[in-house]
């Protein structure tokens, strides 16, 4: 399997952790897999996530969101 990114998103308590982490372990029977929970120590893009722009405008999201990207691409081209 190539290396695929999968992001759950949507608001509190709708069961983003479960479908997730069930999500993993349907993958992970045939591939290698990893889940990586937004809370988990040392998650590859949490420290420093929102550090390349100002959170309260669209610009600055999208610096941290290309910055998280970039983090993502260098942390699966270690796999």
């Amino acid at each position: 399997m190539k290396h695929k990114l999968i992001i759950v998103d949507g608001p509190s308590t709708v069961g983003k952790s479960s479908i997730s982490k069930n999500v993993y372990r349907q993958i992970a029977r045939e591939n290698k897999a990893l889940w990586l929970h937004e809370e988990c120590q040392d998650h590859p893009i949490r420290k420093g996530e929102f550090s390349a722009g100002d959170i309260r405008s669209t610009e600055g999201m999208e610096r941290n969101r290309l910055q998280m990207l970039s983090k993502w691409r260098l942390f699966s081209s270690k796999l």
